[in-house]
């Protein structure tokens, strides 16, 4: 046992970085929460109101990539930390825009910490984790990152300005920058450090895996769904449905306080019966529980919503496993094996609904949530494809046995 990956300091590394991925997206979606406001102020069609939504995964399929790789070559600690200072910057200055393209801008811009998190969430996990324990570090960070977005949906209406929630969640994101800062380190004391390599060597060995791609356009498909479902059922629920935007972002939370849930139980559950491949089957079933149910009554949406948030949130953080576990990717690559998937997986948040889904469904919402849960079957076929890596699938077991006789 690597006494390096047992130590109680793993867990204040990933309590600053769920906090921090919590934080921007906090700052994400306290937008949907105020789409009431938003929309006619800035003047936005639905399609505009998608690339707003999206903004801050737009600069990942452009920088995903480089950004796990740069963190193999110079650390974590300094890139993220970057990341996060123009992730601050970003949230705070929000209140500042009066048109689509200057709001845009910075919603970029506030995504930037996040998407630096994201692209290295599996190489920090697996620096300071051992691998059973991996699934279940991945589920506390992305069980953080769905409480932001909980609490975003939840309380976003609540504030007397859109102004006012935005500095108050960039100087919650400033506080979280200065810990990483302090506290983060590039891997545990005692654990060797890779040596210095190119970084396109270690892209390079991230993209000979079909199954880093394939966990990639699982994730694309996923996001492009449920971006769909978070940025927009607030707005259907007060449009179509005439409640509130204070309610319709409450009832509209319960999807995220699902995922919370999913994100922290999937890996424990799936650990126990030794399998990851079902729980991350079951986005196929959410998605089409919140298609058939967004139009409830209000006493019926808000079980409707959290149990079909639970079974969405169950299956992401599966996803991040593979540039860990994965034997034909290295620890060093692990940066741009999850940078990989990180790139697709943000690509298809902004580029399915914003090109493709908002301009065909318009303001009919029931077909674009029929095309979202058309996204999560996509997943389904993904998963279909992907190896069972759970300690009853025989690819690892097979796999190590193919290098050993090899060597």
């Amino acid at each position: 046992m690597d006494n390096s990956k047992t130590t109680s300091y793993r867990w204040i590394i990933l309590g600053i970085v769920s906090i921090a991925a919590a934080l921007s997206c906090y700052a994400q979606f306290v937008v949907a929460a105020r789409a009431f406001e938003l929309i006619p102020a800035l003047g936005l069609n639905m399609a505009a109101f998608a690339m707003i939504m999206s903004a801050p995964m737009f600069p990942n399929i452009f920088l995903g990539i480089p950004i796990g790789a740069l963190a193999d070559r110079f650390g974590v600690k300094s890139v993220v930390g970057i990341g996060l200072i123009i992730g601050v910057i970003g949230t705070t200055f929000r209140y500042m825009c009066y048109d689509f393209m200057s709001y845009f801008i910075l919603m970029m811009l506030s995504g930037v910490g996040v998407m630096a998190l994201n692209s290295n969430i599996g190489k920090i996990v697996g620096a300071w984790f051992e691998d059973k324990e991996v699934p279940t570090a991945l589920g506390i960070y992305y069980a953080g990152c769905r409480a932001g977005m909980f609490l975003g949906m939840a309380t976003g209406a609540m504030f007397p300005t859109a102004k006012a929630s935005y500095v108050f969640v960039g100087i919650l994101l400033a506080i979280s920058t200065v810990l990483w800062y302090i506290l983060a380190k590039n891997h545990p004391v005692g654990a060797p450090a890779a040596a210095p390599e190119s970084v396109t060597k270690y892209i390079g060995q991230a993209a000979r895996s079909k199954y880093v791609w394939v966990a990639g356009f699982a994730c694309f498909f996923y996001w492009g769904g449920f971006m769909i479902f978070a940025g927009n059922l607030a707005n259907a629920l007060n449009v179509v449905s005439g409640i509130s935007p204070v309610q319709a972002g409450w009832l509209s939370s319960m999807i995220f306080l699902g995922n919370t849930f999913g994100n922290l139980l999937a890996p424990i559950w799936a650990e126990k019966v030794g399998r990851m491949k079902p729980f991350m089957f079951a986005c196929v079933v959410g998605s089409i529980g919140i298609n058939f149910g967004w139009s409830a009554s209000e006493t019926m949406l808000w079980p409707i919503l959290l149990i079909t948030g639970f079974l969405l949130g169950g299956a992401i953080p599966f996803f991040m496993v593979y540039p860990v576990v994965l034997p034909e990717v290295s620890k060093e690559a692990h940066g741009s094996a999850g940078g990989i998937i990180d790139c697709l997986m943000l690509a298809g948040a902004f580029c399915i609904p914003s090109f493709i889904i908002a301009p065909i469904s318009g303001n009919n919402f029931a077909l674009m949530f029929g095309l979202a849960t058309v996204c999560m079957v996509l997943v389904g076929v993904c998963t279909w494809i992907l190896p069972e890596l759970g300690r009853k699938g025989t690819y690892l077991k097979t796999t190590e046995s193919k290098q050993a006789v090899s060597n």
